[in-house]
């Protein structure tokens, strides 16, 4: 399941880190198990989610992947809905059908691109070693 650590600290995808600890702090202060003496093991976990939020966001690496993964979330659910709007065909409107939508390409993921990167350079060191050699 995906967590959008922006909706939970209600910041922008854009905000900088000033913004973001600035909401964290206000969150955190709302979210906080003390304020809440009534229903404390909610407010625990929510302020679990709160800190875990911060503690991607703040990070650039780790905001980096977390932002990588944000935008692959958000684009294939923007897929989805242009899936569900287009015409199906009559026997998936009778029994309520969804239309498949393709899965994110294999040439847009991280490690595969990674992987090939890695393997040109090892063919592009053994060609240089066998012309000098």
């Amino acid at each position: 399941m995906f967590i959008d650590y922006y909706e939970i600290l209600d910041v922008d995808p854009g905000a900088t880190q000033d913004e973001i600890k600035r909401a964290y702090r206000l969150r955190a202060r709302e979210a906080h198990p003390d304020r809440h003496p009534e229903n404390s093991q909610s407010q625990h976990s929510e302020m679990s989610l709160v800190n875990e939020a911060y503690n991607v966001l703040r990070d650039p690496r780790r905001r980096r992947s977390y932002d990588a993964e944000w935008k692959r979330h958000y684009s294939l659910k923007g897929a989805i809905r242009r899936a569900d709007r287009e015409e199906r065909p009559e026997w998936a409107r009778a029994v309520g059908a969804k239309s498949e939508v393709d899965p994110v390409p294999l040439w847009m993921n991280e490690r595969v691109l990674a992987a090939v990167l890695a393997l040109l350079l090892l063919i592009l060191a053994a060609d240089i070693y066998y012309r000098f050699s």
